[in-house]
């Protein structure tokens, strides 16, 4: 019987490509997913690596994509919602049904975002969810189901505020060894990239005055939640 032996060409770093490779194939090319496996100290580290890799083929292929969906909207509805292109985009159709409950405010997660698969969230944020029921833990801003929509703003701003308030009542090692670090970078990034800076720190002020004063029921609904 012969075996293979292992390519002497391999190096340390490639089986480090492969595991951060995988984990952005298995996020449905979550960003936030490549960063935390990846363990860069910036986005701009990971942009460098998804750029140089094969990762900027599909990159190219996503934007193909967006502009045949964003010309198709155009011709069939006369309008432009950026969160059905993103979810157009991520899955290649959504029902008329879908459509209008995301417009009613239906299928909202506590976050104020909409959700193209609630129950079934990713292993990774959700391990002891269980088949069939709706997401428990709705880390939306981590999650490759999540959908932004134009009013999600206040929901993630208090979200965020919820975050700052944890960090200051909660142990440092218990901060570090949860998902609320890259939850909160993550909120962060998707809050100034959509809306106005003055306006994000406005109602981020807001929220932190108000769950200030309820920091225990807070406290314990994460619990509940897990982090």
């Amino acid at each position: 019987m012969q075996i293979n032996k292992l390519d002497e060409s391999l190096k340390i770093g490639d089986f480090r490509d492969a595991y951060i490779s995988a984990q952005y194939r298995r996020s449905n090319y979550s960003w936030i997913v490549a960063h935390l496996a990846a363990g860069h100290k910036n986005i701009r580290s990971l942009q460098a690596y998804l750029q140089k890799r094969q990762w900027k083929a599909h990159g190219e292929k996503t934007v193909r994509c967006f502009v045949n969906v964003l010309w198709d909207e155009i011709r069939t509805t006369k309008k432009v919602d950026p969160a059905t292109l993103h979810a157009l985009v991520q899955r290649g159709e959504i029902t008329e049904e879908q459509r209008k409950r995301w417009i009613a405010h239906k299928d909202r997660t506590k976050v104020g975002t909409g959700c193209k698969n609630f129950t079934n969230p990713p292993k990774a944020l959700a391990p002891e969810h269980k088949d069939g029921d709706g997401c428990r833990i709705q880390r939306c801003t981590l999650c490759p189901h999540a959908v932004i929509f134009d009013d999600s703003m206040d929901p993630l701003a208090r979200r965020l505020a919820q975050l700052r308030v944890i960090k200051e009542n909660v142990p440092l090692p218990s901060w570090y060894d949860s998902s609320w670090p890259a939850e909160t970078e993550a909120t962060e990034q998707i809050l100034h990239e959509n809306w106005a800076p003055d306006l994000v720190e406005s109602r981020i002020s807001h929220w932190l005055e108000k769950e200030k004063s309820t920091v225990h029921i807070l406290l314990s609904m994460e619990g509940e939640y897990a982090a």
